[in-house]
């Protein structure tokens, strides 16, 4: 896990209970930590509600939209992926 100098200097101030100044003031609350698609409630573009709540914990807030984004950002690539792999077989059947 911990490969490269920062990463394990960064693990081990974690560890150690070494944090920032700045991570100490960021605001805490309870998070849903599982806002996916397959968990937000989605009625003509609005969210309707928010299901699965197994993930919930004390945290930082900020880490509610890291979260998010994350499941976007791996959305993308599941997307960009299937997407490349259609225009591959598109391509392939048009020299048929």
């Amino acid at each position: 896990c911990c490969s490269t100098f920062a990463t394990r200097e960064l693990c081990s101030a974690f560890r150690e209970g070494r944090t920032s100044q700045a991570s100490q003031r960021l605001r805490r609350s309870i998070i849903h930590a599982d806002a996916n698609d397959y968990n937000v409630i989605v009625d003509d573009e609005r969210i309707a509600g928010i299901i699965d709540f197994g993930d919930m914990v004390y945290s930082y807030t900020v880490g509610e939209l890291a979260i998010s984004l994350a499941y976007v950002v791996l959305a993308k690539r599941i997307l960009w992926g299937a997407l490349k792999k259609w225009c591959d077989w598109v391509s392939f059947c048009s020299g048929c």
